[in-house]
Parts: structure tokens; sequence; C-alpha cells
């Protein structure tokens, strides 16, 4: 409990000097070539964010990535309510 407490304190000390500004910064910020902040950016439609997602749902990396993540979950017995084994599987499945 000691050491939780000492490294908690470490990590939040640790991000309050690093929000801290530095006096030698200057004030002023060049303008922005890219992102949000830079003149010819634009944010997406709902449509375009669901034609987005919609495209890349079932793209191959994402499946693989939610497979592993699966399989660890799995393997760490997450979350514990479930159960072990494939036979608890349609337990956290939504009855229709």
């Amino acid at each position: 409990m000691i050491v939780r407490t000492l490294l908690m304190a470490v990590t939040v000390s640790g991000v309050m000097l690093a929000q801290e500004s530095s006096p030698n910064t200057s004030t002023t910020q060049p303008a922005q070539t890219s992102g949000p902040e830079s003149p010819e950016w634009q944010a997406l439609s709902v449509k375009e964010k669901l034609s987005y997602d919609w495209r890349h749902l079932f793209d191959v990396d994402n499946v693989v990535y939610a497979g592993i993540g699966a399989s660890f979950d799995q393997l760490r017995d997450r979350p514990g309510a479930c159960g072990e084994g494939w036979a608890h599987l349609g337990s956290v499945m939504p009855r229709i």
C-alpha cells in the first residue's frame, strides 16, 4: 500500500511539473500548417464519419487486433463474472 501511495505521489508531481510553463518559452506561437488549427482543415460531417467507420469496420488489422485483445482478456479472466472457456461466451451475448 505504501509503494502504491508513493508511486501515485511521484506520478502526480511529475504530471504537475510537466504542466508548468517554462519562463523561457515564447507566448506567441507560429501558425500551424496542419491539423484543426490550420486554415485548410475541415471537420467531417456525420455522414462522412459513418461512411469511414463502415468501410473500415471489418479491416483485417482491426479484426486481428480485436481477436488478440479478446484472447488476452480470456487469459486474464476479464471480466471475471463471465467465467472461463467458450461455454460462458453465450452468457455475455445479449439475448434477442
